[in-house]
C-alpha cells in the first residue's frame, strides 16, 4: 500500500512537472531531479551559485548516470545531460513558488519509504555544497536543517 502511495505522488509530480515544463524525462531519470534539488537548494540559498557549487551537483549528477548507464553514453552525452539537469534545476529555482513544496514533500514521503542511506546521501549532497564556498554560511545550514527534518534525519 505505501508503496502504491509513494509511487502515485512521485507520478503525479513527474506528470505534471513534464506537463508543465513541455518536457519528456523518463521516471528515473526525474528522480535524479527530486534528490538534486536541495543542493540546489542550498546552492542558491545565499541568491549566489558560484563554481564550486555548481561542480560538485555536476560530479554527483554524473555518479547517479553513471551508475544508471554505465559505458552506454559518450564524454558528451553525460556532459549534455548534466548541463540539462542543471538548467531544470534554475528553472525549478525561478519557480520555487510553484515547486518547492511539491519536491520536497515529495522527497520526503521516498525517504520515508527508502533505506536510510538514500537520505543521508541528499544531506551529505547539500553539505558539500555548503562547505565548497567559503564554509557553510546561516543560510545554507538552516536549508540543510528545514530539509533533515523533513526527510526525519
Amino acid at each position: 500500500m505505501v508503496d502504491t502511495l509513494q509511487h502515485q505522488i512521485f507520478l503525479n509530480l513527474h506528470k505534471e512537472y513534464c506537463d508543465s515544463q513541455n518536457i519528456d524525462i523518463e521516471s528515473k531519470e526525474f528522480l535524479i531531479l527530486i534528490l538534486l534539488f536541495p543542493a540546489y537548494l542550498v546552492a542558491i540559498a545565499d541568491n549566489n551559485v558560484d563554481k564550486d557549487e555548481k561542480q560538485i551537483i555536476g560530479q554527483f549528477t554524473f555518479n547517479i548516470l553513471s551508475e544508471i548507464y554505465g559505458g552506454e553514453l559518450s564524454t558528451d552525452d553525460y556532459d549534455r545531460m548534466i548541463l540539462a539537469y542543471y538548467q531544470e534545476l534554475k528553472s525549478i529555482g525561478e519557480n520555487l513558488n510553484k515547486w518547492e513544496d511539491k519536491f520536497i514533500s515529495t522527497l520526503t514521503f521516498i525517504c520515508a519509504n527508502s533505506p536510510e542511506s538514500l537520505g543521508r546521501s541528499v544531506i551529505m549532497l547539500m553539505e558539500e555544497v555548503s562547505a565548497s564556498s567559503n564554509g557553510q554560511s546561516d543560510i545554507e545550514k538552516q536549508v540543510i536543517i528545514n530539509i533533515s527534518e523533513n526527510i526525519k534525519l
